[in-house]
């Protein structure tokens, strides 16, 4: 917004905003007034109350003068003797929103403005002076007709304006000629007509009425400003000259150089420079630069840094731009650019943080929110990529780049998402020639069900581009799926001849072949997807899998190396070459070549994390660790290397820790944890570990870094209920387990609940838990088990059984349901009892109670010999698991006597 009238109009509307509000301390009754100081006394208030008005007086009469740093140091110090009064707040700010500070401003007044009405106007003339057109309409729409009462003029002129920033005209004219109608004086909403007319081009309207208007506001410098753009438009230099050089010698002379002068200023020196006198627009550039010499040298470095970006200079724009953001960090626009030079370099983690902390979405371009947007989004930090993008469609909400990003963001969150689907349709309505859209569409259709609304978007991706890969494999996806292996098969070959040097065509053509089973015809598709690209991997990978498939092991091969040769990344050529050496009995020999070039090329470090797992899966712990060492040496960033490594480490952690050699098992631990800090499942390892080392408190520790990474699950709670119930500190235990329990009900829980309530002796409470663990969890046989167990105990087998029976009902492969159901069968004479024991022998063939049932019912049934060997193994696991033997040794006893 261009400010009006000068000084005049801004020293008038001080009066206005503090004029009522003077007094105001004076009159506040003592006992509020001790509750305002804190314990002051009524003569310190009221000392305070006159220095504020002193200041305020002040301030007032150095804005009239123009000495804003005067002023700017005044009102702060009426802030400071009244920091309860809005007056030094409202004073501060309108300062701000004539030098140009208006952001300065707007953190001032928008805390204010919900509590003090005389703060809204400011505030609005702020936002629009900040291009923050979208904040200030919010504001005059949340704002009372009370509140605005006396300054009703004004606040319709500013209304105009934002509906002039939004190419509203008519309605702006409308609301112009409103006040006009109560006011004919009012100057600032004859130039706000006068700017509308210029904004559509009628020219000729807009001098008729300038000129009308300096008749009598022939010192006005906006004024004068206007008529210049209007000759400047016609390009009749020496009137826009004439007027401008007039605007200038009316404004006001000023410590701090305001907006209007810059602009006058500026237009002074561009008006010259095109009529050939550049010494004269010289000296006006120069009065800018000595006016703010900071500024000046630091817009000069902007430009210099915005020509070399444009010009692809992305190295030396950097390095300007990191300077100049050293020097100015409050400098949004080159914290901007540095952002848009890092994304496009690939840094998302910087490029990310500096445009979240320069962007405004209100008023920062498409360009520059959609960068914001991806970079968080590859950073997978997707909740704030959408809040950006929902804030910047408030006052954009036409623009297709930002609707296509909005889209994407939330159907990359959810495929299902029906307003990711609509936002990503208005971007196709905004620009059509987005048309990589349809296939995102596609897939959302496909993921809702709407298969038929899939193929359209798809089929219309291919009418705009005939060539578009992606469409092709969508659609070739959603029709196998589909089965439908015809139109499938004339969609790839309608592709193939539009395309006939598109190896992609050929690809997808081999995949409808393998789908038909026709293994000819998907061979010679791959030969000539390899013919027109020779870099087609997926080729390369298809003929191999097919030489494989066909059991041709060494052209197998061949292709799989023929792969690595062009990306020895692929973890898949790497497997596939291995596993077709394995097939004809030559792994070792694959081996072994494959662990040389991992051991003489660092480069390879992909290689050696394949044959570190390799060497996992064969439970060789020792080259397992040297290999995934040498891979984890060459990077630390491949997410194929780190998983492999953190899969090996905990894998070796769990060997130690069932041998009980803790600290070994920690040591494994603490490696696969440098390199995934952040992974649950390891600390929840970490906590186990210390646990079974004794180590309490640390392990107390490591649950409250649980806790910090996942605020909201219970697994914090659950573990620490473990470390309490491991010390048979009870009351603590279930106090925890119940926490979790509250949180997210699960089995795990419960059964650890459930047994620090009977470990505790709150057998009441433990039967009741049950209860409500079978209420929360229906589907879960573990409440159901507990309850028949004590049924079985008290005698009562017919309950029992029941309640085993609808155990196994919800889960047929529970060994513990299986055995005691087998046991109550067995005393019962029911003939499905070796049946039972038998499956719950071949789900836990260790276990002393299901080998103990399953033998003795062998042995009843007169398999004795069978029995026998059955019940010596669940001597000697009892033995091992310090279970009582003695039932088990009587059986074996019994057993033997019958041989």
């Amino acid at each position: 917004m261009l400010q009006v009238q000068g000084m005049l109009m801004l020293n008038t509307t001080v009066q206005q905003y503090l004029t009522s509000k003077r007094l105001s301390l004076l009159i506040i009754p003592l006992i509020a007034l001790l509750a305002v100081v804190g314990g002051c006394s009524d003569n310190t208030q009221e000392d305070n109350s006159k220095q504020a008005q002193i200041h305020q007086k002040t301030a007032d009469s150095y804005i009239k003068q123009g000495q804003f740093r005067a002023a700017i140091i005044e009102a702060r110090n009426v802030i400071k003797y009244s920091p309860s009064s809005s007056d030094g707040y409202i004073t501060l700010a309108i300062i701000y929103n004539e030098i140009g500070s208006s952001a300065s401003a707007i953190e001032l007044l928008a805390p204010l403005a919900a509590k003090n009405a005389k703060a809204i106007l400011p505030l609005t003339e702020a936002y629009i002076l900040s291009g923050k057109y979208t904040s200030a309409q919010q504001l005059l729409d949340t704002t009372s007709d009370d509140a605005n009462a006396n300054n009703k003029e004004q606040f319709a002129v500013l209304q105009a304006k934002i509906f002039i920033a939004g190419r509203q005209f008519d309605q702006a004219r409308e609301a112009l000629l409103q006040v006009l109608t109560t006011n004919p004086n009012n100057i600032d909403a004859h130039l706000s007509l006068a700017r509308i007319d210029l904004i559509t081009g009628d020219i000729a309207s807009a001098k008729k009425s300038l000129s009308q208007l300096l008749v009598n506001n022939g010192q006005n410098s906006e004024l004068l400003h206007l008529r210049a753009q209007a000759a400047y438009i016609e390009n009749n230099l020496d009137d826009a000259e004439r007027f401008l050089t007039d605007a200038l010698s009316y404004l006001p002379q000023t410590d701090i150089i305001t907006p209007m002068k810059t602009r006058v200023l500026q237009q002074l020196s561009e008006t010259l420079t095109q009529q050939g006198r550049t010494s004269e627009a010289m000296i006006y550039t120069r009065l800018l630069a000595e006016a703010n010499p900071e500024g000046h040298q630091a817009k000069q470095t902007l430009n210099q840094a915005m020509s070399l970006y444009q010009a692809g200079d992305l190295d030396q724009a950097e390095q300007l731009l990191l300077k100049l953001y050293e020097q100015y960090p409050n400098n949004t626009v080159s914290g901007m650019m540095l952002g848009m030079i890092n994304y496009q370099q690939g840094d998302m983690t910087k490029a990310g943080e500096l445009l979240e902390q320069n962007i405004d979405p209100e008023i920062a371009s498409s360009n520059v929110i959609s960068s914001a947007a991806m970079a968080q989004l590859r950073l997978g930090q997707s909740d704030k990529a959408i809040a950006l993008l929902q804030a910047a469609l408030k006052t954009q909400p036409d623009d297709a780049s930002i609707n296509a990003i909005y889209g994407l963001a939330l159907l990359t969150t959810n495929l299902k998402d029906q307003q990711g689907a609509l936002a990503l349709q208005k971007a196709l309505a905004l620009d059509p020639k987005k048309s990589q859209l349809h296939s995102v569409l596609a897939r959302h259709f496909i993921a809702s069900q709407k298969v038929q609304q899939a193929y359209a978007q798809l089929t219309t991706a291919l009418g705009k581009n005939p060539a578009d890969n992606e469409a092709l494999r969508v659609y070739i996806d959603a029709l196998l799926s589909n089965q439908s292996l015809q139109q499938a098969q004339q969609l790839a070959e309608t592709f193939v001849e539009n395309n006939p040097a598109n190896a992609e065509g050929y690809l997808q053509q081999a995949r409808v072949y393998m789908a038909s089973e026709d293994l000819v015809g998907a061979e010679q598709s791959l030969v000539k997807a390899v013919a027109a690209d020779n870099n087609k991997i997926q080729a390369l990978l298809g003929l191999g899998q097919l030489d494989f498939s066909n059991q041709q092991w060494q052209q197998a091969a061949q292709h799989f190396r023929d792969v690595i040769a062009i990306d020895n990344s692929s973890i898949i050529a790497y497997k596939a070459l291995i596993s077709s050496f394995e097939a004809r009995k030559e792994g070792a020999e694959i081996i072994e070549e494959l662990s040389k070039t991992a051991n003489t090329d660092t480069d390879t470090y992909v290689l050696s994390a394949v044959l570190a797992e390799f060497h996992a899966r064969g439970a060789n712990a020792e080259l397992a660790e040297q290999f995934i060492g040498q891979a984890l040496a060459a990077t630390s960033e491949n997410p194929y290397v780190n998983a492999t490594a953190v899969s090996i480490y905990r894998g070796l952690s769990r060997q130690l820790a069932a041998a009980d050699d803790m600290t070994q098992a920690k040591s494994a631990l603490l490696k696969a944890l440098n390199i995934s800090s952040d992974n649950t499942s390891l600390l929840t390892d970490l906590v186990t570990i210390e646990i079974a080392a004794g180590n309490y408190s640390e392990a107390l520790q490591v649950t409250e870094q649980i806790r910090a990474l996942v605020p909201d699950s219970p697994l914090a709670d659950y573990l620490k209920g473990r470390v309490y119930a491991t010390q048979q500190q009870w009351p603590e235990a279930i106090a925890d387990l119940q926490l979790a329990w509250q949180i997210q009900p699960n089995n795990s829980i419960a059964g650890a609940l459930y047994g620090a309530l009977t470990a505790n002796d709150n057998t009441d409470k433990a039967q009741l838990f049950v209860d409500e663990w079978q209420r929360l969890i229906p589907q879960s046989p573990n409440p159901l088990i507990i309850k028949a167990t004590q049924q079985q105990q008290q005698g009562n087998a017919i309950a029992a059984i029941e309640l085993y029976e609808k155990a196994i009902g919800l889960s047929p492969n529970n060994a513990i349901a299986l055995n005691n159901l087998a046991w109550l069968y067995f005393e019962n004479g029911n003939s499905k009892a070796r049946e039972l024991a038998e499956k719950a022998y071949q789900l836990a063939p260790n276990s002393a109670g299901i080998l103990d049932t399953y033998g003795w019912i062998l042995v009843n049934e007169g398999s004795v010999a069978e029995g026998i060997e059955l019940l010596q193994k669940a001597v000697a696991a009892a033995d091992s698991s310090g279970i009582d033997v003695a039932e088990i040794e009587t059986h074996l006893a019994t057993a033997m006597n019958k041989q």
